[in-house]
């Protein structure tokens, strides 16, 4: 059973990550949270865990920066946990899930 602080929120954003040992990775989350996030790359992208990286996350209509750690990685892309971002990019993930669960349908019986 996995423990988190944070609660994961199905998203879909194009995200770009800048990592010193591969470069500029564009990729697509498939999750988000307060505490990182979960990004599809290529196949051919490598990435070294516990490396540092910078991401660039487009949230209603801006770009916001965050430096991460790579925590896991696998063939279809890799973990990040956020290191240190500004609060307006908080504040701008709480619009973002805001949104994302004031859209999701109740579940039916």
């Amino acid at each position: 059973m996995e423990h988190r602080w944070n609660v994961r929120t199905p998203v879909s954003l194009n995200v770009i990550v800048d990592s010193p040992g591969a470069g500029i990775i564009r990729g697509r989350t498939t999750d988000v949270s307060f505490g990182g996030m979960y990004v599809e790359t290529a196949p051919s992208v490598a990435v070294d865990k516990n490396s540092v990286v910078d991401v660039s996350i487009p949230i209603v209509g801006q770009i916001h920066n965050a430096a991460a750690l790579v925590v896991r990685t696998d063939p279809s892309g890799f973990g990040l946990m956020f290191t240190d971002f500004q609060l307006d990019t908080f504040n701008m993930l709480d619009t973002l899930f805001r949104r994302v669960r004031s859209t999701e349908q109740p579940a039916t019986a």
